[in-house]
């Protein structure tokens, strides 16, 4: 399985989403790495010219590739302070292709980050690593962190307010569906449960992010 480049420019430009919901559940935080060695391998794979980036806020980090491939990249990002806003990327090359790995819970509308990524011409693909857990919020006693700032607080959760939040969790990917759609953007969530392979093999092979080599 490759990521899918079709007939691009020998380009290709890889920014992952380095905020801190990216890594606060260890199974996000490892199909991150895995989809960022993936991309990087597959561009490597077709000749391509490869440029990685981390990205958090208005922050933009260049990678190594050996780096990537030995794990080390994320030893670099550990002086970046919070930053929960939608990243401004500015690193994209016209006429190849761009790829964005991010779990995609920013405030805000995604057009604010799509124009730019789909303007530029080439094939424009979000990998969204999602966490089934993520979608609910069962009711009762809960203790809440908000994993970008580290605020707690304790909060009842009925039952009324469980149907609202999953109902909200549903509506904001369906806001950056619609918005991938008119922005000819291919957007596949990938699961963060089972194999590498296994997470590729459903929407993100459905929808053209991946094929089969």
């Amino acid at each position: 399985m490759k990521v899918f480049r079709a007939e691009l420019s020998p380009q290709v430009d890889v920014a992952v989403d380095v905020s801190e919901s990216m890594f606060f559940h260890e199974e996000r935080a490892a199909r991150t790495r895995g989809l960022l060695q993936f991309c990087l391998l597959s561009a490597i794979g077709t000749g391509a010219q490869v440029k990685i980036h981390a990205v958090k806020g208005r922050r933009i980090i260049p990678l190594d590739q050996e780096d990537v491939l030995s794990g080390q990249w994320e030893a670099q990002l550990q002086s970046l302070p919070p930053d929960e806003s939608m990243p401004s990327i500015s690193i994209w090359r016209p006429n190849g292709m761009k790829i964005f790995i991010s779990d995609l819970l920013y405030p805000g509308e995604p057009d604010n980050l799509l124009e730019t990524m789909a303007s530029l011409k080439g094939m424009s693909v979000i990998l969204a690593p999602t966490l089934q857990e993520e979608a609910e919020l069962p009711a009762g006693n809960a203790r809440l962190k908000n994993c970008e700032s580290g605020h707690l607080r304790r909060q009842l959760i009925t039952p009324s307010l469980s149907r609202r939040y999953a109902r909200a969790y549903a509506a904001h990917f369906e806001l950056w569906i619609s918005a991938c759609l008119r922005r000819q953007t291919v957007l596949a969530r990938v699961p963060c449960k089972g194999t590498l392979t296994e997470a590729l093999s459903g929407e993100a092979l459905r929808q053209g992010a991946v094929e089969l080599s």
